[in-house]
């Protein structure tokens, strides 16, 4: 994030993402689910994405889901959870409600986040996720976050030293960009804010997203996943 960082206050990024640097939290998203890659994950789709409604519903809790992703309705709550192919809900951590947590073939563990009303953390209007401070009394939110507000707290965005985002310096600066395919600072931008965009979409259709509960990573390498 751009400028200023998130310092003496009790707020929460309520973003529905993440792209490869949206790590938000929010940010809530239906991503690609990659047990290497961070800590918020989210759903793999087929190149033909299918819809929530249209995904088969045989889930039995504790039993690995075969044959593509499926949807789990909670019996204590009705609420609706999308369980990838290879994954088993943990026995006993079933309610959305209280955290439904599903489980890969060598323990990587994930947490549903659902997201019945997506207008609550993202504004269409300005392409930006909306950020919350929580207290015991109830959650106020404070501002938006989006590219092109000047003000140090943004994203989806680029960090360059400055608060506005064009500035020369970390992911402004040539050096790094092109490191990672980018022409400029300004298509590196883009991409993430495509990036976000499509997070956005995915949560939308699929009412939720997982974040990294315990990852073990690939236990067969000598070095880190990458």
């Amino acid at each position: 994030m751009s400028g200023q960082r998130l310092k003496n206050y009790k707020r929460v990024m309520m973003y529905i993402g993440i792209g490869s640097i949206l790590l938000i939290v929010a940010i809530l998203s239906i991503m690609l689910l990659n047990k290497s890659k961070g800590n918020i994950v989210g759903i793999k789709e087929p190149a033909a994405k299918t819809k929530l409604a249209q995904l088969a519903t045989d889930v039995i809790v504790g039993q690995v889901v075969t044959g593509g992703n499926k949807a789990y309705t909670d019996p204590a709550s009705g609420k609706i959870a999308v369980i990838p192919n290879g994954f088993k809900i943990v026995m006993g951590l079933s309610n959305i409600n209280q955290g439904l947590v599903i489980e890969d073939s060598i323990g990587n563990q994930f947490v549903w986040i659902p997201v019945p009303n997506i207008a609550d953390m993202y504004d269409s209007a300005n392409q930006a996720g909306k950020l919350w401070d929580f207290a015991s009394n109830g959650a106020t939110q404070t501002m938006k976050t989006f590219q092109g507000w000047n003000a140090g707290y943004r994203e989806p965005d680029v960090v360059t030293n400055n608060n506005i985002g064009n500035g020369t310096g970390y992911d402004g600066n040539s050096m790094y960009y092109s490191q990672l395919g980018f022409s400029s600072r300004a298509a590196m931008k883009g991409a993430l804010q495509s990036e976000f965009q499509a997070m956005i979409a995915s949560v939308r259709e699929y009412k939720g997203f997982y974040v990294g509960r315990y990852e073990t990573g690939n236990l067969s390498r000598e070095y880190s996943s990458k």
